[in-house]
């Protein structure tokens, strides 16, 4: 049997986060909100995975296959629209190298087809809302404001909450492109000579399975 019980985080996960009767509990969504989860179901030691914010980087280094790294780096990013926590949405490239395969992905990412999901022409769909769509745009837009260059994409495309996909160099370290979770289709690349507050547990592959499960007794003939 399956429920599904709707309604808002405040009231329904509130709820079922610290309901006794609830085994298990795995959440996707930012960092603010999975350590309340997770704080909640201590209380009745509820089993919990967590797959939270994060800003998983791509490194590559002098001694790369560069054709491999560039298609690598575009499908961490594009994949899903962006909108996977496990995102490669900073790119970190041996300076001499960087350029190249700036390029490249920029290439890439001017090739890819948006439009409706369901197609099996289009390679990228929408974002899942108007607001999100703003959001993302938002952080372009600041990035072009403290004098990053936007190498492709950097708009909205339409009709739906689409966003172009995007490859921003020139971003400072410090800036909220690099340091914030965007979750959309930005890829932010720099230069250079999920563990810890990106969540707990694993949401994919076999991996995921054993958070379900539990040892009751082991028995050994010898």
């Amino acid at each position: 049997m399956l429920n599904v019980v709707t309604g808002y985080g405040h009231n329904a996960g509130a709820a079922l986060s610290s309901h006794p009767d609830v085994d298990k509990l795995t959440f996707t969504g930012s960092t603010p909100v999975g350590k309340m989860i997770g704080k909640a179901a201590m209380d009745t030691m509820t089993r919990v995975t967590l797959e939270l914010g994060g800003k998983s980087p791509t490194i590559v280094l002098d001694d790369a296959d560069l054709g491999v790294a560039a298609q690598g780096a575009a499908n961490a990013i594009f994949f899903n629209h962006g909108q996977v926590c496990c995102a490669g949405s900073r790119l970190y490239v041996q300076r001499k190298h960087y350029d190249s395969l700036v390029a490249d992905i920029t290439s890439i990412a001017e090739k890819i087809t948006l439009g409706n999901g369901l197609d099996p022409n289009v390679q990228m769909g929408p974002l899942v809302s108007a607001r999100q769509q703003e959001r993302v745009l938002g952080y372009i837009e600041q990035g072009r404001r403290d004098g990053a260059i936007i190498t492709t994409g950097g708009e909205k495309a339409g009709p739906g909450y689409f966003v172009k996909p995007t490859v921003v160099a020139g971003v400072d370290q410090h800036s909220p492109l690099v340091q914030e979770e965007i979750f959309g289709p930005v890829l932010v690349a720099l230069p250079f000579g999920g563990y810890k507050q990106s969540g707990l547990g694993h949401e994919m592959g076999a991996e995921v399975i054993h958070h379900y499960t539990e040892v009751k007794s082991v028995l050994m003939s010898v």
